[in-house]
């Protein structure tokens, strides 16, 4: 419960920040706060991911990254700000299309 009420907040005060200047998250955005506080990054990572599984899933879409079954929250918290820092010049472009690269880099479907 605690979680749910953390991603609420995240995202009632990411939405209200955006508000004001985009539309979306940015990579910049998301890399401050993987470096401030990696509950955060992770919550945020994780409920992308679960959402874009559930749209695959519905919709039948191919997968376009391959995580281990065996892969856990901080590994993935890790891999997202590993990208980040790595690719500096790509973090004007949306958050969550930047962890799906993250993603797609780090764990290619074979």
């Amino acid at each position: 419960m605690r979680a749910l009420i953390a991603v609420a907040v995240l995202i009632a005060g990411v939405h209200a920040a955006c508000a004001k200047e985009k539309f979306w998250l940015d990579g910049n955005r998301l890399y401050g706060a993987c470096q401030e506080d990696r509950s955060a990054c992770m919550l945020y990572a994780q409920g992308l991911l679960d959402g874009l599984a559930m749209e695959r899933e519905v919709n039948s879409l191919p997968k376009p990254y391959c995580i281990p079954s065996n892969a856990v929250g901080d590994q993935i918290t890790d891999v997202v700000t590993a990208y980040l820092r790595n690719n500096p010049a790509m973090r004007q472009y949306n958050a969550g299309s930047l962890v799906l690269k993250a993603m797609a880099d780090a764990f290619p479907c074979k």
